[in-house]
């Protein structure tokens, strides 16, 4: 249990540096401008689609270090800390999630019941 606490803690402080460092500034600002809250919701999806987009960076820039042979510990670190991020900026438990998915796979047959 103390584990599943502490990584919320990490993915709270994770979503707080974001916040801190002015990643969702646009977010406020563009609540206030939006005629209609449909409006807001479709800009919601753009930022949702945005940080994900963050992640992907991080993923290829992991690609790249091991493109040229180099550790990918730190790139791997900011893969997991922008998911963080965006779990924190979602409500998402992302510990629970963890595990439920973690033994969901435990249940699955070998390679998802596919040949590859």
């Amino acid at each position: 249990m103390d584990n599943l606490n502490e990584f919320r803690r990490l993915t709270h402080e994770a979503h707080r540096n974001a916040l801190d460092k002015g990643f969702y500034e646009d977010v406020e600002a563009l609540r206030q401008a939006a005629m209609h809250p449909n409006d807001f919701e479709a800009i919601m999806v753009r930022l949702k689609i945005a940080r994900l987009g963050l992640v992907g960076t991080e993923v290829a820039e992991a690609i790249e270090e091991v493109r040229k042979g180099r550790p990918v510990g730190s790139e791997l670190a900011d893969i997991v800390i922008r998911t963080m991020d965006l779990a924190g900026f979602l409500g998402i438990d992302l510990a629970s999630e963890i595990a439920n998915k973690m033994q969901k796979n435990l249940d699955r047959p070998a390679k998802h019941g596919k040949l590859a």
